[in-house]
């Protein structure tokens, strides 16, 4: 082969090479990462928790990006996504209960900086890094673990319940107003918790309805209805706390609703306290040596309600007599009211009938340096008949009345 047919094969040789496109690197899992600490508080110790965030940005546009040395526009619906993602709200600190016990938890607000985080992915990207840092601002929530593990409220104090099944419309939404003013209120070291000074006002412009209230040894239609159920609920978790009960006052007549057994709790009779502004009130002091948490919690499905106390280590045992009966007075016969709402003929039943009955338990608190406390908690409760509504013209109505 002459030397002119040489280098004519080899020029092809190279063009041909040269029309072989390079292959492309392949692509590189990136991750953005977010890394931080939130607090807790479990089995009376204050705890750090590590929260990492992994987000996995797709990799054509992670190697389009690393090719030019600037952030592609492919990658911004992801980062938009993410920012969207980890951008949150603080959220007070509260207990949850688990099978290991009482768990206090917070979350912080999270504010991130979408410029800062850029420019770190930009340079972890140009660098040939295989993730980077979100750039974010950590707010504790205003009520935080720990300030409640500083001023000592570490753990489960007592707890109370109360059933309220078959509750009338009213009743459930007075009960969720009244529980709703109660939860997270914090009682001070050597302070007195005050019910109606802490619901305040109860009338339609904070939420109250209309319902049946005892009044005037009959029942009448009052905003507010039902509100007792939060009193009464309230007061069994402190007396089972052993705490000493400043003012507390029974019904006149016994309420139906405080003597309904939960899953976990069956209430002696006499076991609830009713208020009535500014008549009639309860009252407790804390003298547990710290502050103590008020968390209520509402479960209208199941129709049931939770009281639970949270502060320093019971320094105490608190167990309760069994009651002790007066004599059984019968209940009177049926009372009848107009309601225009029931046809003539008809009868709806409002209240049912119960006998009187006074009864008297006894609370023993014993305390962790040998003291011991015996407290009385008497109710004496009158006979109650069954009230029906029935129609205004109800015959009934005037023999009542004649009576």
């Amino acid at each position: 082969m002459t030397p002119a047919f040489l280098r004519c094969i080899a020029a092809l040789t190279a063009a041909t090479w040269l029309a072989v496109p390079a292959m492309a690197a392949p692509s590189e899992a990136f991750n953005l990462e977010l890394r931080l600490a939130e607090r807790e508080i479990r089995n009376g110790e204050l705890r750090t928790l590590v929260i990492v965030k992994r987000f996995a940005l797709p990799g054509r546009a992670v190697q389009r990006s690393r090719n030019f040395g600037k952030l592609s526009s492919a990658l911004e619906p992801s980062l938009r996504d993410v920012f969207a993602r980890l951008e949150r709200p603080a959220v007070d600190a509260r207990w949850t209960q688990t099978v290991n016990g009482w768990v206090a938890t917070q979350r912080s607000a999270w504010t991130l900086d979408k410029a800062a985080t850029r420019a770190r992915l930009t340079k972890a990207l140009i660098e040939g890094k295989t993730s980077s840092s979100v750039s974010v601002t950590v707010k504790p929530p205003q009520r935080s673990v720990e300030q409640w593990y500083a001023q000592g409220v570490r753990g489960h104090f007592a707890g109370g319940e109360s059933a309220f099944y078959r509750s009338a419309s009213y009743r459930l939404q007075n009960i969720r107003v009244g529980s709703s003013l109660v939860d997270g209120v914090t009682i001070a070291k050597n302070g007195v918790f005050d019910f109606n000074g802490t619901v305040g006002d109860i009338n339609p412009d904070r939420g109250f309805v209309d319902g049946y209230v005892i009044k005037s040894g009959t029942l009448a239609k009052e905003v507010g209805g039902g509100i007792c159920q939060v009193s009464t609920t309230v007061f069994r978790a402190a007396y089972l706390g052993g705490l000493p009960i400043v003012q507390r006052n029974f019904h006149s007549y016994r309420v139906s609703y405080y003597e309904m057994a939960t899953r976990d709790f069956a209430p002696p009779i006499g076991f609830e306290a009713t208020v009535y502004a500014p008549y009639k009130n309860l009252k407790f002091k804390n003298d547990t040596g710290a502050p103590i948490f008020v968390q209520v919690s509402v479960d209208a499905r199941r129709y049931t309600m939770r009281v639970d106390l949270f502060g320093a280590k019971p320094d105490r045992r608190v167990s309760l007599s069994k009651p002790v009966f007066g004599p059984s007075k019968p209940a009177p016969e049926p009372r009848f009211q107009a309601d225009a709402g029931v046809g003539l003929g008809q009868q709806r039943r409002i209240d049912g009938a119960v006998n009187g009955v006074s009864v008297s338990q006894t609370r023993t608190v014993r305390y962790a340096n040998g003291g011991v406390r015996l407290d009385k908690l008497f109710s004496n409760y009158v006979p109650w008949g069954a009230i029906y509504a029935v129609n205004p013209q109800d015959p009934r109505l005037e023999e009542v009345a004649a009576r």
